[in-house]
């Protein structure tokens, strides 16, 4: 009469093997999620800096006026240097049909490991320096 055996407990070879293809396929994935989000946390900060420029540059435009800016050649162009990358500022100021009224925009760029990004924004700066009417308000 042959003998029964008990089952024996524990894992086989391909058992283990097919875990540690699982586990090693979700390190990868995990990994490549890991870098997509540093990758875009870099993003989100060299853009949050180059709207913080875009807004000291709007205010030095504020501040000093842009028809004075605008006589002053070597204040339309700056660089900014940041830690995260170096950043281009440039104004374009142009006189409005209505006095004392001017259209000023300002382009920020920078080089990334992605390649070049731009930020431009454009308002209206009311210059009381200048002769001419007053707006009411």
């Amino acid at each position: 009469m042959p003998k029964i055996c008990k089952k024996q407990k524990g894992f086989t070879i391909i058992e283990a093997l097919v875990g540690a293809l699982l586990l090693a396929i979700g390190a990868v994935v995990a990994c490549g999620i890991s870098q997509h989000c540093s990758k875009n946390w870099l993003r989100c900060q060299q853009y949050e800096t180059a709207y913080q420029i875009l807004d000291e540059c709007f205010e030095q435009a504020l501040l000093q006026g842009p028809a004075s800016l605008m006589k002053q050649e070597l204040a339309l162009q700056r660089n900014v240097v940041r830690p995260c990358a170096e950043y281009h500022c440039e104004y374009r100021i142009e006189p409005t049909a209505e006095s004392n009224l001017y259209e000023v925009a300002v382009t920020i760029n920078w080089l990334s490991q992605n390649g070049v990004h731009e930020v431009t924004s454009t308002t209206l700066i009311f210059d009381p320096q200048q002769p001419g009417e007053f707006l009411e308000y």
